[in-house]
């Protein structure tokens, strides 16, 4: 988010060139040997769902990652469908 310590709360994203912005993201999707070996679906058709809420005045943030046992089917989102839909 930004790339600056000021714009997000992870602090290996120092500048919007870190490594660290995609090291999290590289860890769970794919592999990243060089930051962490061994970790990551090494996958390259996941499907990733997210969600957020405040709670009790923290923020709280949910990930779920599915790897699909066939091809998943063709899928585009996109902000206008979803803004169609009433949200």
């Amino acid at each position: 988010m930004g790339g600056s310590a000021a714009a997000t709360s992870n602090v290996a994203c120092t500048s919007s060139g870190a490594s660290g912005c995609w090291a999290h993201r590289d860890e769970l999707l794919g592999s990243d040997p060089g930051f962490n070996p061994g970790v990551g679906l090494n996958c390259t058709d996941c499907e990733m769902g997210t969600g957020f809420a405040v709670v009790g005045g923290s923020s709280s943030f949910a990930d779920l990652i599915e790897l699909p046992s066939a091809a998943p089917p063709a899928m585009t989102f996109t902000w206008s469908q979803e803004l169609s839909e009433g949200f």
